[in-house]
This record gives C-alpha cells, sequence and structure tokens, in this order.
C-alpha cells in the first residue's frame, strides 16, 4: 500500500474517484471475471488469446482499485478555495507571451487531465500561479524556455 497522506484532493475529485471505483468494482470487474471464466470454460487459454488478454486487464483494473482506495482513504480533501485568489480547487484564465488563453484548474495529483485544463499544484505553472491575483503576471520557468501568464480571471 503506498502513502498517499500527502495527497491532496478536491471535493470534486473525491467524487470522480468514489464514480470511477463504483464502476470497476461493480461493472468492469464483474464482466472482466466473466470473461476470464467464458474463456476457461470454452478452453480458450492459448497464450495470448482471450485469456491472457482478460487477464492483464483485470490486473491493471484491480491495481487501479487498490489506488483509488488508498487516495480516498488517505489524502486531504480541499472542500473549498478561496476565489479571489489562484488556489487549489479554483479556475484560472490566463494569456502567454504569445496571446494565447489559457484556462487551468488547479488540482491534486491525482486528478491530473491536461485536456481538461487539470494542471497538479504541484507542477511549474500550478506553482507560479497559486497565491496570485488577477491582473498579476508570473514567469514559469520550463524545459521549453520562461513562459510569462497575465492573469485575466479568477474563480
Amino acid at each position: 500500500m503506498d502513502d498517499h497522506s500527502n495527497e491532496i484532493l478536491t471535493a470534486h475529485g473525491k467524487i470522480e474517484l468514489e464514480a470511477e471505483l463504483e464502476n470497476l468494482t461493480h461493472v468492469v470487474r464483474p464482466r472482466l471475471s466473466e470473461r476470464i471464466h467464458k474463456s476457461k470454460e470454452f478452453g480458450e487459454m492459448a497464450e495470448g488469446g482471450e485469456f491472457d488478454d482478460a487477464k492483464n486487464e483485470l490486473g491493471f483494473v484491480e491495481g487501479r482499485i487498490e489506488y483509488i482506495q488508498d487516495v480516498l482513504t488517505q489524502a486531504t480533501i480541499v472542500e473549498e478555495h478561496d476565489p479571489s485568489v489562484v488556489s487549489l480547487g479554483g479556475f484560472v484564465q490566463a494569456f502567454d507571451q504569445d496571446g494565447e488563453e489559457h484556462t487551468f484548474n488547479i488540482v491534486g495529483p491525482a486528478e491530473v487531465d491536461p485536456a481538461e485544463g487539470k494542471i497538479s499544484n504541484e507542477s511549474p505553472v500550478a506553482r507560479a500561479l497559486l497565491g496570485k491575483h488577477e491582473g498579476e503576471t508570473v514567469e514559469v520557468t520550463a524545459p521549453a524556455g520562461t513562459i510569462e501568464y497575465s492573469i485575466k480571471k479568477v474563480w
């Protein structure tokens, strides 16, 4: 069991992880167990076949279930955030030096989803933005160089 006691989770992230856990436990795991049972029943246990695929997938699902359970029981849940300042659980709209608009939702590491704009509070961008207000400008040192963000809106 990994130590997730220092992990931070927003209230919304907790709800999402609970829903994922419910789905994995009550829908995905039983479906995979049934696939494994049917493969055994029909003698489809040849290497690389349906049986191996289902067993590998079940192993991944079991690992994910254990991870989510650990996070949910040990993480610190952030129920509220201050909408007047960039904070964990909040959103920030900022423009980079090229004028490109970015909307970030600052979340704990277990909730990161770059495609949804959810960035970890531990990331360089979030660390630079946390505690700042609308109208402020921050510099972020990234592998590609320094990026400047002008904060337009915080909520």
